[in-house]
């Protein structure tokens, strides 16, 4: 874009801002009366009616006047001094050439939308006021309910402000980035000494948008508490489940933010030993040795579906000493891992301090991930921990598809809270996790009877015509599962879109596939019977042990695939 249109889009842009200014400057002088106010008249009889209203109504006047008052402050008070007092005057040094690098969207999000948001209502909001309002009656409930309808519509159902909030994280930590320039530092500071600031600094004004509307359910319910008609009270309570629902959205989208966040730094920080590193004694050929140098595991926490439940330091007791650990609880598995801290290089150690990072660390992965319906929780008691002198500790007996018990892990808590915390975590994930897969199977079972019907309901045909079709469904199907990935010696790994771990590929031109064939799935655990403080377990039913169960067939193999891994 040549000069020319740049200074003309500048110019635009600041006539509208100019044009923005002086439309709500009428709101101003409103700002700083009171409701009584607005009832002109010098009639000692209107005076007189004033004096005579019920408490009851006084307040809840009082309660709508501050409904008005508070969103004058929040588009007065600190939209609009962040608009004409940071990001128009960055719009106008970027004009002139300077600080080119900023980039104004990323930092101040849709201020614009929600500016016109805030002074819409408000200007709505004081008209009806103005234009319905005597001495008899004023703020009626039909007045304040079509004032949130537009709002409502403006903001599309809160959806501006979800936007906003929604990059306020990001905005900060661009802020952080922003700061390390000098150039930019001296700028802010320049913009801070605005009076239109009155002290405030850049930071204060960018969570003015995220306070405020967690404000608004309670203003509107100041106005319910003091509302004598029981249909208007029943209005207004309509209209706070409105608000608090796009609020409580707006909390599930932040809370999935945040553990997606979390989950990818994670994934990023997280090392899997190699199989040689796993077991030091195995013989590798060297033909093999380049496409076995990863785990195929590598991407295993990328899914975004997948939760972080609950995560912390804990002492795994082994011997010869114990081992401290950090431990992930995730929706669907349990990873254990040794945390490292990664030191920083000389060369930008002192960019990183300045900018407040600390040390990177890595989590090296010391034993397979453990699928939440593959373990035992136990629980030491008192005596038990007292008997063997180890203190607030539980214990996870890990068994594999087989029944066979792999591995038995006890972990010590630093305190009796922390140990109930993570015993907590623990079972409400497993709870959840077994709800999801009997779900999940019944949902497949369902769908595999409505086919089993509609093939028996179908024409019947020759037995050339079924051994010919049996034979292309089989090689059909071989392609399907060969279409999954093609592994040479460079690479051993796929991951499916929903975090699944399926391997199949060619070593030496020889076809192999992960164990994914749903008829070898292993059978559920069975619940395990407790005599005092040991575990016992059932012997699963002969049709189990044999793997002739129809009832595992179409069970989610998310985690299960693990083990074609690591057993």
């Amino acid at each position: 874009m040549c000069q020319g249109s740049v200074a003309r889009t500048f110019d635009s842009q600041v006539w509208a801002g100019i044009q923005y200014r002086f439309k709500y400057l009428h709101l101003l002088t409103r700002q700083a009366l009171h409701w009584s106010d607005l009832i002109a008249s010098s009639d000692k009889q209107q005076n007189s009616q004033l004096t005579a209203l019920s408490d009851t109504e006084r307040k809840r006047r009082e309660a709508v006047w501050e409904l008005f008052k508070s969103e004058c402050v929040f588009l007065i008070d600190h939209l609009m001094v962040l608009k004409h007092c940071f990001m128009e005057p960055l719009k106008k040094v970027q004009v002139e050439g300077s600080l080119m690098y900023a980039e104004p969207q990323d930092l101040f999000g849709n201020l614009d939308e929600l500016s016109y948001v805030s002074y819409t209502f408000c200007k709505d909001f004081i008209a009806a006021l103005l234009k319905d309002m005597s001495i008899d009656d004023f703020g009626r409930t039909n007045v304040l309910l079509k004032a949130f309808q537009r709002f409502s519509a403006h903001s599309r159902d809160g959806a501006v402000y979800h936007s906003y909030c929604l990059n306020y994280t990001n905005a900060l930590a661009y802020l952080e980035k922003l700061r390390s320039n000098s150039e930019f530092a001296e700028f802010e500071k320049w913009c801070e000494q605005d009076p239109r600031c009155n002290r405030l600094q850049l930071t204060d004004l960018l969570v003015a948008p995220m306070q405020h509307c967690t404000k608004l359910p309670l203003l509107l319910h100041n106005v319910r508490k003091y509302t004598a008609d029981e249909d208007e009270r029943q209005l207004v309570a309509e209209s706070i489940e409105k608000v608090e629902a796009s609020l409580k959205q707006l909390e599930e989208k932040m809370r999935w933010i945040k553990n997606f966040e979390r989950v990818q730094e994670i994934q990023r920080q997280i090392v899997w030993p190699t199989v040689t590193e796993l077991d030091p004694r195995c013989v590798i050929p060297e033909s093999l040795k380049a496409g076995l140098s990863k785990q195929p595991c590598e991407r295993l926490l990328s899914c975004p579906k997948r939760q972080l439940l609950h995560e912390g330091q804990i002492t795994l007791v082994e011997t010869p000493k114990p081992l401290d650990v950090h431990m992930f609880l995730f929706d669907d598995i349990l990873l254990i891992t040794k945390s490292k801290k990664i030191p920083r290089k000389s060369k930008q150690s002192v960019s990183e301090v300045s900018a407040g990072q600390p040390d990177r660390a890595s989590y090296v992965v010391l034993r397979q991930p453990l699928a939440l319906d593959r373990f035992l929780l136990h629980d030491v008691s008192t005596n038990d921990a007292a008997a063997s002198g180890i203190k607030n500790c539980f214990v996870l007996v890990h068994i594999s598809r087989y029944q066979q018990v792999t591995g038995v892990f006890t972990f010590q808590a630093a305190c009796e809270n922390t140990k109930s915390t993570w015993l907590t975590q623990i079972r409400e994930a497993m709870d959840a996790y077994a709800r999801a897969t009997a779900s999940s199977v019944a949902n497949t079972g369902s769908a595999s009877t409505t086919t089993t019907t509609t093939t028996a309901n179908s024409t019947s045909m020759t037995r050339g015509e079924s051994f010919r079709e049996h034979q292309d469904n089989s090689c059909s199907g071989a392609n399907s599962n060969n279409n999954n990935i093609s592994i040479n010696h460079n690479q051993i790994m796929s991951t499916s879109a929903n975090g699944d771990l399926g391997l199949t590929g060619q070593l030496d031109g020889q076809v192999f596939s992960s164990p994914q064939d749903q008829s070898s799935q292993a059978p559920p655990l069975p619940p395990p019977r407790r005599s005092g403080a040991l575990l016992t377990f059932t012997s699963p039913p002969r049709s189990l042990q044999y793997g002739r169960s129809n009832s595992m067939r179409a069970a989610p193999t998310k985690s299960r695939s693990m083990d074609a891994v690591f057993i």
